[in-house]
């Protein structure tokens, strides 16, 4: 995605922005990954489908692109409320990014939007983290 790395140009200046799975394993600090599903044990990026938009020799097509990401908000103390808070803000400011340059370098976008995402909260000996798993897609007519 092109604009994967402008991202830390907006608020997320002081999120770790990865393209794909972690190379860490800590909860002390605030990542934004794309291209990830938040699960250890599941390696899946995201889906593409394609629907015929009409008929004929010309017909055009609905292409469906659908890019997992995770935001993790790890703390070393026992505040859930603060990381959950945070982890929502990291949720909005990509967003905001998305919708004020929704290309995330594809032609031919109709629309980009977060269509689902589900939420978790981890406590362990290292301390609490919230991590809000997420489904970017991203919609064009080719």
């Amino acid at each position: 995605m092109a604009t994967l790395y402008d991202l830390s140009d907006t608020g997320l200046a002081l999120v770790a922005i990865f393209d794909g799975p972690p190379i860490v394993t800590s909860y002390s600090s605030d990542f934004l990954f794309i291209g990830w599903t938040g699960d250890p044990d599941n390696d899946l990026a995201g889906t593409i489908r394609q629907n015929y938009h009409d008929t004929g020799p010309t017909a055009t097509r609905d292409e469906y692109v659908e890019i997992n990401g995770t935001v993790i908000v790890g703390r070393g103390d026992n505040e859930m409320r603060l990381a959950r808070t945070r982890a929502v803000e990291i949720l909005g400011v990509m967003e905001s990014a998305f919708r004020a340059n929704p290309s995330l370098g594809l032609a031919d976008l109709l629309r980009v939007e977060v269509s689902d995402g589900t939420v978790r909260q981890v406590r362990d000996g290292e301390g609490i983290a919230v991590e809000i798993d997420f489904t970017i897609t991203a919609t064009s007519l080719i």
